[in-house]
């Protein structure tokens, strides 16, 4: 909690006396942080009601791997005029996040494979924008939701499992194409094997999580699916690796003796699709209160 405190301020401090993030209902912002000893600044593009309220629910949606914030933003533009959300999409950039392991793992390890210190993982950037948003616009929102497609799912999923803040309220974690499975018998990534920390599956899996997954995102030669043999070892393709993630899940909650928040729902008739997705995942947030 104190490394989240002094991020966050970190965070705020780093704006410009006076300035304002959010002064209309579509635009971009910028927002600067330290991490892993050098000044990142983050493209965060986002788009709101024309009025935005005390009570406007803020949602925070990943982008995949091709990095285009923007036009993730553009897909949830006219849902967040209907439904009153405020929707942020920052920008993991290839130049401060290159790859995979910058992005879809949040920084956890190196590109060799080797564990970074907890306090230059990327999780926390996240809440440092909820928290400088709620700031900035006067909101009352104690939580938000957090949605991500492809490895922009990953990223979610990850989050959820491995960095507990207590400000996320629903996460969503769309068509990824593999996962940490929350076994030992898979060396991390895949697994839980030769992590650094205890795996704390009690506050894990009471962590509102949801699976979201395509019903025709079956391809098993999309250009974009990772085919390591750990990778294969999960499914042949994105829908079965998720509903192999959850029954991991389901097992793994089983042998710690603790309940289990997790859910998996499959979308009828959406392949490897954002805009698909996300309107599955906005019937979600707007029936879900956090």
């Amino acid at each position: 909690m104190k490394l989240l405190i002094a991020i966050v301020l970190m965070a705020l401090t780093a704006l410009p006396a006076g300035a304002e993030l959010i002064r209309r209902s579509k635009g971009s912002f910028k927002l600067e942080a330290a991490l892993g000893g050098k000044r990142v600044e983050q493209e965060v593009y986002y788009c709101g009601p024309r009025r935005i309220k005390s009570d406007t629910r803020v949602v925070i949606v990943m982008h995949g791997n091709q990095r285009n914030a923007d036009d993730y933003r553009d897909a949830w533009e006219g849902h967040a005029e209907e439904e009153d959300l405020l929707v942020l999409v920052p920008e993991f950039s290839e130049r401060d996040f290159p790859g995979s392991s910058d992005y879809n793992l949040a920084g956890m390890v190196s590109s060799s494979g080797a564990f970074k210190p907890r306090k230059d993982w990327a999780f926390p950037l996240i809440d440092n924008l909820f928290s400088a948003v709620k700031k900035d616009q006067e909101l009352d929102a104690e939580k938000f939701y957090l949605y991500g497609h492809s490895a922009g799912a990953q990223f979610v999923h990850r989050y959820a499992m491995f960095h507990g803040s207590p400000l996320l309220g629903l996460a969503i974690s769309a068509n990824a194409g593999w996962y940490t499975f929350p076994s030992a018998q898979e060396r991390f990534p895949y697994g839980l094997g030769q992590m650094p920390a205890p795996f704390d599956g009690k506050r894990v899996f009471a962590t509102n999580l949801i699976i979201l997954l395509g019903s025709s995102d079956t391809d098993p030669n999309h250009k974009h699916l990772r085919k390591t043999e750990e990778a294969l070892r999960q499914g042949v393709n994105r829908l079965e690796r998720g509903k192999n993630f959850f029954e991991s899940a389901k097992m793994a909650a089983k042998e710690q003796g603790v309940g289990l928040s997790w859910s998996v729902s499959v979308v009828p008739n959406v392949g490897h699709s954002n805009s698909g997705m996300s309107k599955a995942a906005l019937k979600v947030i707007t029936s879900t209160k956090i």
